[in-house]
């Protein structure tokens, strides 16, 4: 009998082992799974797998990209102070008709990395502005594997908004993939495809606040932004240290706008320009490319002519950049 009690006490030992390593078993093949499954949209016609993930790497590289997409791009930028400029745009404003309330500027000469504007600090509503660091951080996850720029996304009901662009004239049920919202979100500045784009960037989890991390912003808390604030993506773009291929893409979109040129009005240079419209606002900005590229945000508020305010502002600031020298 106490044979047979001792025997039973082994086999149920080494039942619990046995159970204890399935368990386990069960458990890793879980987590592997789920980190593996690529992210869907449940509104999309179709899911498509990500691309395969490489060997995990080590717990440095992991914590260097942790500091890549949560710190904004470092700008080693100068505030050059210049009474010429100073009483140059301040002619400028007075001949415009332009209220010093109403208006923020920043001029970036990205040979010097030397800066100066107009109140540099004061928000404004972004309006779509926005939508150029929004394709910025998402061409540079698509570079990383963390978007799949042909992922099909159906527009739906809610994702309609009146405005400009092809998207929003065919309406609901059409598909398009990602990367065809991100061209018309810039070249038509076609408010459904970024809404359809904002649909997908919530159901991952990513876009607002790792937007304003990466680039210094504050957009999150009420929608606005500082002409000094665009420095950094504007920077980030024009240098495009981590040589991400999908800015190429980005800056020819930007160069072929369809919306009038407002910032690029009088520029005889190519222009790459994001604009931004919203009831009395209205802004441009980007980076003009001469023999001495520059880049600019200006911001407007109820102005009586904002797309010639713009234009003339602009030009100030060619005209500036051509004085300079190495």
């Amino acid at each position: 009998m106490i044979q047979r009690t001792k025997i039973q006490g082994i086999v149920g030992r080494k039942l619990e082992k046995i159970l204890a390593c399935l368990l386990l078993a069960g458990l890793c093949l879980s987590a592997c799974t789920f980190q593996n499954k690529p992210y869907t949209l449940s509104t999309a016609s179709l899911s498509p797998t990500a691309p395969p993930t490489e060997t995990a790497p080590d717990l440095e590289t992991q914590q260097r990209a942790t500091e890549t997409e949560t710190i904004a791009p470092s700008l080693p930028a100068r505030l050059l102070q210049s009474e010429e400029l100073e009483e140059k745009f301040r002619k400028l404003e007075a001949d415009l008709g332009i209220d010093q309330e109403d208006i923020g500027y920043v001029f970036l000469d990205l040979a010097s990395q030397e800066y100066w504007g107009k109140n540099l600090d004061r928000p404004f509503l972004a309006a779509s502005v926005i939508k150029l660091p929004a394709a910025l951080l998402s061409y540079e996850w698509a570079a990383a594997g963390r978007v799949d720029l042909s992922l099909p996304i159906t527009i739906e009901e809610e994702d309609l908004e009146l405005g400009t662009g092809p998207i929003s004239a065919a309406g609901v049920g059409h598909t398009y993939t990602v990367e065809e919202l991100l061209q018309a979100a810039i070249v038509h500045s076609d408010n459904t495809a970024f809404l359809a784009l904002d649909r997908m960037w919530k159901q991952m989890g990513w876009l607002v606040p790792n937007m304003d991390q990466r680039y210094g912003l504050h957009y999150g808390d009420k929608r606005e932004l500082t002409p000094r604030e665009c420095l950094n993506f504007l920077w980030e773009f024009y240098d495009n240290p981590q040589q991400i291929p999908g800015y190429a893409t980005l800056e020819n979109y930007m160069k072929n706008t369809s919306y009038p040129a407002m910032a690029a009005t009088y520029i005889p240079v190519p222009v790459a320009r994001k604009y931004g419209k919203n009831g009395g606002f209205y802004h441009d900005v980007g980076i003009v490319y001469g023999d001495r590229p520059f880049a600019f945000a200006i911001f407007t508020k109820n102005l009586a002519y904002p797309a010639e305010a713009i234009g003339q502002l602009n030009l100030a600031f060619y005209q500036y950049s051509q004085t300079l020298e190495d």
